[in-house]
């Protein structure tokens, strides 16, 4: 009986956990609003952070990472318009074996970025040490995203 029990239990719990759970299939394509920009040490420990600085009170500048590998990152203007105050788009590839994202095309978020953390509604990117992190973007090695759809 005991050994029914334990089959059964650890049955339960194999079918209970599923990949979401542990980030695997999460997929980077996505439509994400930057929220926070700051600095990371070697050990990926906040050692500072701070709102991104939305001109648009309404409207969060966003990244779009498409399924086709195409980037665009789109910046309201503190009128808020409809349309894009600035916009710039390029390619990108996502390495998923080593967590690694690398954006290209001449805009200010040329880089290569670690994926720290990837979820159904965050991600969060560091700018990679592997001596090709060339991004323009001033002071900052850290970026956190939030899920807009």
């Amino acid at each position: 009986m005991k050994k029914l029990f334990l089959v059964t239990f650890i049955t339960f719990l194999s079918l209970s956990c599923s990949k979401d759970d542990d980030g695997q299939s999460v997929s980077i394509v996505n439509d994400w609003a930057i929220e926070k920009v700051g600095n990371m040490n070697a050990s990926n420990e906040v050692t500072s952070e701070q709102e991104w600085s939305h001109d648009c009170s309404s409207k969060k500048d966003h990244m779009i990472l498409s399924s086709s590998e195409n980037f665009t990152f789109n910046y309201f203007s503190s009128a808020c318009e409809s349309a894009f105050f600035a916009q710039e788009s390029g390619a990108y590839s996502f390495d998923e074996s080593n967590d690694l994202l690398i954006i290209s095309g001449g805009t200010d978020w040329d880089a290569s970025y670690d994926v720290i953390s990837l979820t159904q509604t965050e991600l969060t990117l560091k700018l990679s040490a592997d001596g090709s992190s060339n991004a323009r973007l001033p002071r900052y090695n850290y970026y956190k995203f939030s899920r807009r759809n």
